[in-house]
């Protein structure tokens, strides 16, 4: 044990204030760049209108739902991340249009639930850099359909979610 305390204690008294460290630190500084790139993305974004009773059953107890709330279902596709090794991976978000009374203002803002990402690796940092909502799902590539898109989020063989988009036009 000595050992191994002695080991970690010298790893870590390396560390270098000039750079950020994700967890575990002992594995040296981050591969993360302050700003990623990705060599393309593409989303699917279908919005919807929905009632105030079924927005609040979404929002933590600090939020409160708009009186028009939009869901918004959204599928991404990331590819050629950079910190990822020119690896992709997909995301699954739900967010709605929500109200925060804070003592001297209020924000009405989208506020997202739940995301489901199919990498670890965006999972960690944007829960421990962002705070998101962030968890694993398998989440297959969109596929084009004649006349739009469909996409899923599955965990292990369980449907999450299932949409199909029709009648769409890109936007470039």
């Amino acid at each position: 044990r000595r050992r191994r305390e002695e080991h970690y204690g010298r790893q870590m008294a390396k560390l270098d204030s000039q750079h950020r460290y994700d967890l575990p630190a002992v594995f040296g500084p981050s591969p993360v760049p302050d700003v990623t790139s990705m060599g393309a993305v593409q989303t699917i974004s279908v919005p919807f209108r929905t009632t105030p009773g079924a927005a609040r059953d979404l929002l933590p107890r600090y939020f409160e739902p708009t009186d028009n709330p939009i869901v918004t279902v959204a599928h991404t596709m990331n590819r050629d991340v950079d910190y990822m090794g020119g690896r992709g991976y997909n995301i699954v978000r739900v967010g709605v249009t929500a109200v925060f009374k804070g003592e001297n203002e209020t924000i009405v803002a989208p506020y997202a639930p739940v995301i489901w990402e199919s990498d670890a690796a965006p999972i960690i940092l944007g829960r421990e850099r962002g705070g998101y909502a962030k968890i694993f799902g398998s989440i297959p590539d969109a596929v084009d359909t004649e006349d739009g898109s469909t996409f899923e989020c599955r965990e292990y063989e369980t449907t999450l979610l299932r949409a199909e988009v029709t009648g769409w036009q890109p936007i470039e």
